[in-house]
């Protein structure tokens, strides 16, 4: 942080240790907000990687039926379309369920809920069909020996 004035000496020892304080707490929200927007970017990135991932199932799903086949081959016959057409295995995905379909796929994000203020203090416990339950956090206690 800089500080600039008309003059030189013209911040007191007062106001300089204030600023200092000041740049001390504006550095750690800083980094606050650096580490929220990294997890923000991962939260995404995994959101992205399920959806390829149920789209990328469902394309697998199909050429097994369309070619009697078990997984690991059909799995075989994506990844080669996806390094013939160089595209991503995701698209091409995509572009075998959307024309066996007619549609594109949808896929569905999950979404967090908050839980109630009058929960207090819990944490998540399990994720299901895109809802979170709650229990209660409990203190860790060493057991005594015995």
């Amino acid at each position: 942080m800089s500080l600039y004035a008309p003059e030189i000496g013209s911040f007191s020892i007062p106001v300089r240790d204030q600023a200092a304080a000041f740049a001390g707490y504006a550095a750690g929200d800083l980094g606050i907000a650096i580490k929220i927007a990294e997890q923000t970017q991962f939260n995404d990135d995994l959101q992205s990687a399920l959806a390829s991932r149920t789209v990328i199932g469902q394309a697998l799903g199909i050429i097994m039926a369309q070619q009697h086949c078990p997984a690991d081959r059909s799995f075989e016959i994506l990844s080669r379309a996806s390094q013939n057409r160089n595209m991503k295995l995701g698209d091409v995905a995509t572009g075998v369920v959307a024309k066996v379909s007619g549609s594109p796929p949808s896929t569905r994000h999950l979404s967090l809920r908050e839980s109630p203020p009058w929960l207090g203090r819990h944490q998540p416990c399990c994720v299901a069909a895109a809802d979170l339950c709650f229990r209660p956090v409990r203190p860790f206690r060493r057991r005594s020996p015995g």
